[in-house]
């Protein structure tokens, strides 16, 4: 199991320094800071105050690293499984953010869309089998492909995964709210699995008018 703890160690402290890499966003102000229409008169033609345009909103693109812990289960037996998580996805705010604003716990440099969609790639990078029988040994597990919608802090996903330690493969689902996750999939030749943990993710986004 020696081997095993120190390649758990080493998959935490590259996971660890990718999530901190991450967790801001940058602005790309394309487009005018408003909206409006030339060719219609104001409308309030008796007011004598500026009329503001309107508010054009936002367009997101987040690349976001992760790593996820937890505990799964199934036709194999249980283990500890660690995995690592990169999700590209796309979506808009309706209203352009305040960057001074207050937004309840998350931090200043952390944006986020109210809605969006995306595709995520992961790997459970290694598995700590439960057994504590010496030929138990730590193994590396599914690669997994996922389309997913999200709603600010809450998910869901499915898609495919593969093993290519025992070539098992087959369909996966996935959903998770803050720092929670569920998982469960059912890979051909290998049975299913279902599990869940806690995970830490911190998107990196690129902001620009819409």
């Amino acid at each position: 199991m020696t081997g095993g703890w120190a390649s758990l160690a080493r998959v935490a402290v590259a996971a660890a320094v990718a999530v901190a890499a991450s967790g801001c966003h940058h602005h790309r102000d394309l487009n005018a800071p408003g909206v409006i229409d030339p060719m219609l008169p104001p409308a309030a033609l008796r007011d004598r105050e500026l009329e503001y345009p309107g508010d054009p909103g936002e367009r997101m693109l987040m690349v976001t690293t992760g790593v996820l812990g937890g505990a799964m289960g199934g036709s194999t037996g249980g283990a500890v499984d660690l995995a690592g998580e990169v999700t590209v996805s796309w979506g808009e705010n309706p209203i352009t953010h305040n960057d001074r604003a207050s937004r309840l716990f998350i931090p200043r440099g952390v944006l986020i869309p109210p809605r969006s969609h995306g595709v995520t790639l992961g790997w459970s990078a290694l598995r700590v089998p439960f057994d504590d029988r010496p030929e138990a040994n730590p193994v590396t597990g599914p690669i997994y492909l996922e389309v997913q919608r999200s709603w600010t802090f809450a998910g869901v996903g499915g898609g495919w995964a593969y093993d290519p330690r025992t070539g098992g493969t087959g369909p996966q689902v996935n959903a998770f709210y803050t720092f929670y996750f569920v998982r469960g999939r059912f890979l051909l030749g290998d049975g299913w699995e279902l599990g869940g943990g806690l995970q830490l993710k911190i998107p990196n986004t690129w902001v620009h008018r819409r």
